[in-house]
């Protein structure tokens, strides 16, 4: 018995060691972390350009640069070999997926000050600088543990309808510290905060996903083939500030001369490097062509995400982002808020609708054959000839699960059991109406299987089939199971078909526990098969198939 207990400690230890391994550097919820960092930072240095060139002399000038040197400071990135510099700025956008609610990176800076030290109508809290705020920022933002692990778990405010909420309050909230606190420091670290929901409205998968109504493997599993697979985004005829924006980009790619290398001193980085920050590399001049999104009637662009950004095929996906975040640090500064006008809807089949001051996303229509494809000019900026994605689907899920059970009746044996089930993709079940005042949505999922049980000298094998109904608000699940196994019986090898419930339930779907009971067969002592109730209990670890590739 207790070597028995003592193996599935070990099993169960090994379990979590190897699902926390694998989980923890894939657990990105949108853009990688050095696609946030390089995006932001390219649009900073933009801005702080632009910015100059606007404020050439005075004190409004001397105090937009200190601020902005301020979140310049300590800057290195490895570009082609080269160390160059990495402004914290984009730390900070990317540091957002790292906490639970990105309140806590302003709460862990408070700034407290007597009454009549405050400047104007300034308030105690928001940051400001100080020697230690960015380094501890950096440190917390490179943990991985518990925190993290909920912060990817509870991480709704990143998708669809909550998306477009954080990003709204976000920048508005820095433009309201920046001229009404008068606290520009603190109003460009809370932009650095909006940026990360304006990159994530930039991934499909973000806006294809409904979060908040799913457990964490089927919205993985969803979100990473929506990035995967793609979506159209139209622009709107771009405004005359974010063609003040395109030109000054498409200036900076025809300016002659300076490589980006790395230098000592913030002023003497060439703003160049924001180019190749943000993907375009050392031939900035042949890859910038910002003309089709300068036009009156811009062609659509395809959008990916999740490490695919700076592919070359996403040039325009990355002008556009990199032009309207621009245009929001910007509004930090000039005190105005361009990005007043976000849309988000869903229609009577499910699809997505989502658009902002800037351009729309085309979504296909999954009730309409002819709607798959967006019909789009030749000419049109896509990744791919493949079909986008299309709304409601998801990528297949694979699970490894250990049990251990026993028959309370019958031949009174206990077995092993391990099981390989695949989930396929497909379309979101809901049930409605199940109980108004309990369950408003739940996810009914099948599951296809072959099991191996281990009883002593004897064993078997067969197929499985299990349909899980999960609340996702609660990340459990019951249904009901049936296994189709080989016994011996007096020698004979016969299959018998059995069944049972499952309940499971865990912190997150990748990990969960679950508990069986029902009938099913065993070989007695005497040889003879004799069937009897059934209970046990086990561990199961998932992973959406999009995941299981990104480990080669």
């Amino acid at each position: 018995m207790l070597d028995t207990l003592t193996l599935r400690l070990r099993q169960l230890c090994g379990a979590i060691f190897v699902t926390g391994s694998m989980l923890l550097p894939l657990s990105s919820v949108a853009f990688d972390s050095h696609e946030h960092i390089d995006m932001s930072n390219a649009a900073f240095l933009i801005s702080r350009q632009i910015i100059r060139d606007e404020y050439p002399s005075g004190d409004r000038k001397d105090a937009i640069d200190r601020a902005f040197g301020q979140l310049l400071e300590q800057s290195s990135v490895r570009v082609d070999g080269q160390t160059i510099m990495a402004a914290h700025f984009g730390q900070i956008t990317a540091c957002v997926d790292f906490f639970l609610t990105p309140e806590k990176m302003l709460a862990m800076h408070w700034k407290e000050s007597r009454p009549e030290q405050r400047p104007g109508n300034a308030v105690d809290g928001f940051p400001e600088p100080g020697p230690k705020l960015l380094i501890e920022l950096e440190t917390l933002c490179q943990r991985t543990g518990a925190g993290f692990m909920q912060a990817t778990h509870n991480n709704h405010t990143h998708f669809q309808r909550d998306l477009l909420m954080a990003l709204r309050v976000w920048h508005r909230l820095a433009i309201s510290v920046a001229n009404e606190e008068q606290n520009l420091f603190g109003g460009l670290f809370i932009s650095a905060v909006a940026g990360h929901y304006l990159q994530d409205f930039f991934a499909p998968g973000h806006l294809a996903t409904p979060r908040d109504a799913m457990t964490d493997v089927p919205a993985t599993a969803m979100h990473d083939l929506a990035n995967i697979q793609g979506a159209y985004f139209q622009p709107t005829p771009a405004s005359p500030s974010l063609k003040r924006i395109l030109g000054v980009i498409r200036q900076l790619a025809e300016a002659p001369g300076d490589k980006c290398e790395s230098r000592s001193g913030t002023d003497a980085l060439p703003v160049k490097c924001a180019l190749t920050l943000a993907g375009f590399g050392a031939n900035v001049e042949t890859r910038v062509d910002v003309a089709h999104l300068m036009s009156d009637s811009p062609l659509p662009v395809f959008f990916l995400g999740d490490n695919r950004l700076m592919q070359p095929s996403q040039d325009q996906q990355r002008l556009l982002l990199l032009a309207v975040q621009v245009q929001s640090i910007l509004d930090v500064v000039e005190n105005k808020n361009s990005l007043n006008s976000f849309w988000f809807s869903l229609d009577g089949d499910g699809l997505p609708h989502a658009k902002a001051n800037f351009g729309r996303y085309q979504f296909p229509n999954p009730t309409s054959a002819q709607a798959v494809v967006m019909e789009v000019p030749e000419k049109a900026s896509a990744a791919s000839t493949d079909k986008p994605y299309r709304p409601g689907t998801m990528a297949s899920i694979l699970s490894i699960s250990d049990q251990r059970e026993s028959q309370s009746s019958g031949a009174y044996s206990a077995r092993s059991v391990y099981t390989l089930e695949w989930t396929p993709g497909g379309f979101i079940k809901d049930i409605s109406d199940v109980s108004k005042n309990f369950l408003n949505r739940v996810e009914i999922r099948p599951s296809f299987g072959y099991a191996y049980y281990d009883q002593g000298r004897k064993s078997g094998h067969g197929p499985t089939l299990r349909v899980a109904l999960t609340v996702p608000e609660t990340e459990l699940s019951i249904g009901p199971y049936l296994r189709w196994f080989t016994y011996s019986d007096e020698g004979n090898t016969v299959r018998k078909l059995n069944g049972g419930l499952r309940f499971e339930g865990g912190f997150s779907s990748y990990l969960t526990f679950y508990v069986i009971a029902g009938m099913d067969h065993s070989t007695a002592i005497d040889s003879k098969l004799k069937s009897g109730r059934i209970w046990g209990g086990g561990l199961r670890l998932s992973l959406p198939t999009t995941r299981i590739g990104a480990l080669r």
